[in-house]
């Protein structure tokens, strides 16, 4: 692997059954709190605001040897010493893209668009989603990953 096969990207990285899923949207829109979420629902932490993906294979890993996790209004800290080893990865395949946005619509409708986003030659799946701050939020977007990995 070269460093030009190498691209670094902004968000948060989970896997589940061992798939990649990649968080994006603007800061504060909730990428961490949805992602300490599904960790309940046997989702893995990898990587909380930015990680590199190796464009041809789409393996993707933490930036930093030691990944960090920051906590709005509580600080930064080792993922290691933050969550238990059994809900962090070391590193992922990236399937899919979810972007968050906070777009006052039906508060039933949080489902936005699909689309694809391009990683090298790789076009991945993107779903915008309606993250309103719902209390099910994270259900719903259990629910719908899981709908999408069929």
């Amino acid at each position: 692997m070269t460093k030009s096969n190498l691209n670094s990207f902004t968000g948060n990285l989970i896997s589940y059954n061992q798939t990649g899923i990649w968080i994006s949207g603007e800061s504060g829109i909730g990428k961490t709190e949805l992602c300490l979420s599904l960790l309940k629902q046997g989702y893995h932490f990898i990587a909380d605001d930015l990680f590199q993906v190796n464009e041809q294979s789409l393996q993707a890993y933490p930036l930093d040897k030691t990944p960090k996790l920051s906590v709005r209004g509580l600080g930064i800290f080792a993922l290691k010493d933050f969550l238990p080893s059994e809900h962090i990865a070391p590193q992922t395949h990236i399937k899919l893209n979810l972007h968050l946005v906070n777009t006052p619509l039906s508060q039933d409708d949080y489902f936005l668009k699909s689309d694809f986003i391009l990683i090298g030659d790789h076009q991945i799946p993107k779903f915008t989603l309606n993250n309103l701050g719902r209390s099910n939020f994270s259900d719903l977007v259990h629910y719908f990953i899981q709908s999408r990995l069929k």
